[in-house]
């Protein structure tokens, strides 16, 4: 009876310190704020952070508020981290060093950069092939394999488009009214 229990016992042990091993942290963090200098929050500054040593390139974007989150870093370093935003000088942080499981805060406060910008001039032109007049519909592998079809019949595929379908509205034989989806009765 003994012997069973302290069996039990070894086995729950076994068990329990299982779930310690699973548990295991293998990155790093790296968090801040971005302001300017009259302390309003920067949001959509681009925030990278490269790890030196592997050359690795870690990018994000700064969220309403200014908050940024770098998440999945590895562990050590050095870093350098470097926090952009349009008309404020960049700012440079060398040498950050992460510990394994520890979120390192990164606050930066940006100063304005007097440099005009340049103006960009965007040109564009038509491609339109003059040869082709008309409507067209461009129909996908992707479109033929899903479309159902019962008849497997080409007038299931090409229902599609709506010039293919000029044989429902102008029938040979038929009074005028009817060709083009109209019931009405002739006037006499």
């Amino acid at each position: 009876m003994i012997k069973t229990q302290r069996r039990f016992l070894l086995f729950l042990c076994l068990i329990l310190c299982s779930f310690f091993t699973f548990g295991q942290v293998t990155t790093s963090t790296i968090t801040g704020i971005v302001k300017d200098s009259k302390g309003q929050f920067l949001s959509n500054a681009t925030i990278s952070a490269i790890h030196e040593p592997s050359g690795t390139r870690y990018v994000t974007i700064s969220k309403t508020g200014g908050v940024f989150t770098l998440a999945g870093l590895r562990s050590g370093g050095p870093y350098k981290v470097t926090i952009e935003y349009v008309g404020y000088k960049n700012q440079v942080f060398d040498g950050i060093t992460l510990l394994l499981g520890d979120t390192y805060n990164v606050n930066a406060t940006m100063s304005e950069n007097a440099v005009d910008l340049s103006t960009v001039t965007v040109r564009g032109t038509k491609r339109i092939n003059q040869d082709r007049t008309g409507a067209t519909t461009n129909i996908g592998a992707y479109q033929l394999a899903t479309l159902p079809t019962v008849t497997r019949s080409i007038t299931d595929f090409t229902r599609l488009t709506p010039p293919s379908q000029w044989h429902q509205l102008c029938r040979p034989g038929q009074p005028h009214e009817q060709r083009n989806g109209g019931w009405r009765q002739p006037e006499q």
